[in-house]
């Protein structure tokens, strides 16, 4: 349960005990009560309940998968896709060739590398609100 959700659970209280008849303890004592207890409750911010999941551990998992996943798609790659075959510089040395310089794709591979970050965070955060929702649920 969350800070908004306990707060409507304390306002439905408070409006029963308004409208219920009165009893040994009078409307006002219950109202107190419940009031006093409503302000001596903890909430962390809501901000800080959505960034707490995220710890170093969690850190370090995603930055593995995202290596993972990065090096399977940088070996499934073409050779076109990695270097910029159009700018290689060649050199004639006798009977060898030699490569004097290649420009590597780095848009190609940052585009890759963005789809992969995209789909990890993107898979752990909907893991994360499916958790949370269970949790709200039981």
């Amino acid at each position: 349960m969350n800070q908004t959700q306990a707060l409507q659970v304390f306002e439905a209280q408070v409006a029963t005990v308004e409208n219920a008849f009165p009893s040994l303890f009078t409307k006002e004592d219950v109202i107190k009560v419940l009031r006093s207890l409503q302000q001596n409750l903890e909430f962390p911010e809501e901000d800080a309940t959505s960034a707490s999941f995220f710890t170093q551990e969690t850190a370090e998992k995603l930055q593995d998968e995202i290596k993972l996943k990065f090096k399977r798609r940088l070996d499934s790659m073409s050779d076109s896709d990695l270097v910029d075959e159009d700018s290689i510089e060649l050199s004639l040395y006798g009977r060898n060739i030699e490569i004097d310089s290649v420009s590597v794709n780095t848009d190609s591979i940052a585009d890759e590398l963005d789809d992969i970050v995209s789909d990890v965070l993107s898979k752990y955060v909907a893991e994360e609100k499916e958790k949370e929702e269970e949790v709200e649920q039981a």
